[in-house]
Protein backbone atom coordinates (compact mmCIF):
# COMPACT_ATOMS: atom_id res chain seq x y z
CA UNK A 1 0.00 0.00 0.00
CA UNK A 2 0.95 3.37 -0.98
CA UNK A 3 0.96 6.28 1.52
CA UNK A 4 -0.24 9.74 0.49
CA UNK A 5 2.80 11.23 2.14
CA UNK A 6 5.84 11.37 4.95
CA UNK A 7 4.96 13.40 7.68
CA UNK A 8 8.89 14.41 8.82
CA UNK A 9 8.44 17.05 11.82
CA UNK A 10 11.56 19.01 13.07
CA UNK A 11 11.44 19.83 16.82
CA UNK A 12 13.83 21.85 19.05
CA UNK A 13 16.46 24.49 18.27
CA UNK A 14 17.92 24.79 15.28
CA UNK A 15 21.18 26.82 15.52
CA UNK A 16 24.68 27.37 13.54
CA UNK A 17 26.01 24.34 15.50
CA UNK A 18 23.37 22.10 14.05
CA UNK A 19 21.66 23.59 10.83
CA UNK A 20 23.96 21.50 8.46
CA UNK A 21 23.16 18.06 10.45
CA UNK A 22 19.56 18.53 10.39
CA UNK A 23 20.20 19.61 6.46
CA UNK A 24 21.79 16.40 6.28
CA UNK A 25 19.44 13.87 7.12
CA UNK A 26 16.38 15.73 5.18
CA UNK A 27 17.70 14.08 1.91
CA UNK A 28 17.20 10.37 2.60
CA UNK A 29 13.25 11.09 2.74
CA UNK A 30 13.38 11.90 -0.95
CA UNK A 31 14.11 8.36 -1.92
CA UNK A 32 10.75 7.17 -0.63
CA UNK A 33 8.49 8.15 -3.81
CA UNK A 34 6.18 10.05 -1.51
CA UNK A 35 5.06 13.34 -1.50
CA UNK A 36 6.90 15.22 1.42
CA UNK A 37 5.28 16.75 4.90
CA UNK A 38 7.66 18.95 6.05
CA UNK A 39 6.49 19.72 10.02
CA UNK A 40 8.49 23.41 11.38
CA UNK A 41 5.97 24.75 13.49
CA UNK A 42 7.87 22.93 16.72
CA UNK A 43 11.50 24.64 15.38
CA UNK A 44 12.94 26.87 17.77
CA UNK A 45 15.43 28.90 15.29
CA UNK A 46 18.38 31.36 16.40
CA UNK A 47 19.02 32.99 14.03
CA UNK A 48 16.28 34.63 10.95
CA UNK A 49 18.39 33.05 8.00
CA UNK A 50 18.80 29.56 9.38
CA UNK A 51 15.29 28.01 8.61
CA UNK A 52 15.25 29.49 4.85
CA UNK A 53 18.81 28.02 4.43
CA UNK A 54 17.50 24.49 5.51
CA UNK A 55 14.64 24.95 3.27
CA UNK A 56 16.19 26.42 0.25
CA UNK A 57 18.26 22.36 0.80
CA UNK A 58 15.59 20.79 1.32
CA UNK A 59 13.81 22.30 -2.12
CA UNK A 60 17.11 21.57 -3.95
CA UNK A 61 17.20 17.71 -3.19
CA UNK A 62 13.32 17.51 -3.26
CA UNK A 63 13.71 19.23 -6.85
CA UNK A 64 16.65 17.12 -7.70
CA UNK A 65 14.68 13.91 -6.46
CA UNK A 66 11.46 14.83 -8.39
CA UNK A 67 9.23 14.75 -5.06
CA UNK A 68 6.22 16.86 -4.65
CA UNK A 69 6.39 18.48 -0.50
CA UNK A 70 4.40 21.13 1.73
CA UNK A 71 5.74 23.08 4.46
CA UNK A 72 3.76 23.34 7.55
CA UNK A 73 4.99 26.47 9.52
CA UNK A 74 3.79 29.11 11.66
CA UNK A 75 4.32 31.82 9.24
CA UNK A 76 5.08 29.38 6.36
CA UNK A 77 4.63 31.97 3.60
CA UNK A 78 7.23 34.24 5.00
CA UNK A 79 9.74 30.89 5.35
CA UNK A 80 9.16 30.45 1.11
CA UNK A 81 9.42 34.16 0.56
CA UNK A 82 13.19 33.63 1.05
CA UNK A 83 13.35 30.08 -1.17
CA UNK A 84 15.15 31.22 -4.33
CA UNK A 85 13.08 29.77 -7.06
CA UNK A 86 13.47 26.51 -8.75
CA UNK A 87 11.91 26.30 -12.58
CA UNK A 88 9.41 23.93 -12.59
CA UNK A 89 8.83 23.58 -8.83
CA UNK A 90 6.61 25.08 -6.45
CA UNK A 91 6.57 24.79 -2.77
CA UNK A 92 2.93 24.62 -1.37
CA UNK A 93 2.58 25.80 2.19
CA UNK A 94 -0.07 24.41 4.68
CA UNK A 95 -1.41 25.59 8.36
CA UNK A 96 -1.19 22.52 9.39
CA UNK A 97 -0.29 18.49 8.51
CA UNK A 98 -3.92 17.84 8.10
CA UNK A 99 -4.21 20.98 5.70
CA UNK A 100 -1.05 19.31 3.77
CA UNK A 101 -2.68 15.38 3.88
CA UNK A 102 -5.87 17.25 1.76
CA UNK A 103 -3.22 18.93 -0.71
CA UNK A 104 -1.91 15.91 -1.64
CA UNK A 105 -4.26 13.89 -2.17
CA UNK A 106 -6.15 16.18 -4.04
CA UNK A 107 -2.85 16.38 -6.46
CA UNK A 108 -2.82 12.60 -6.62
CA UNK A 109 -6.76 12.71 -7.61
CA UNK A 110 -5.82 15.76 -10.37
CA UNK A 111 -3.00 13.51 -11.20
CA UNK A 112 -5.24 10.68 -12.11
CA UNK A 113 -8.06 12.03 -13.88
CA UNK A 114 -5.42 13.62 -16.58
CA UNK A 115 -5.94 12.06 -19.63
CA UNK A 116 -3.10 9.73 -20.72
CA UNK A 117 -3.26 10.94 -24.65
CA UNK A 118 -5.10 13.45 -26.39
Amino acid sequence: MRSVAVDITITGRLGTANVDAAAGQLPRYTCLEAALILDVRGLDVDSGQLLPHLLSLFSAECHWGGVEWVLVADHADLCLDHLPPVEGHDTAEAASVVDALAFCTSAIRIRRSLPLFE
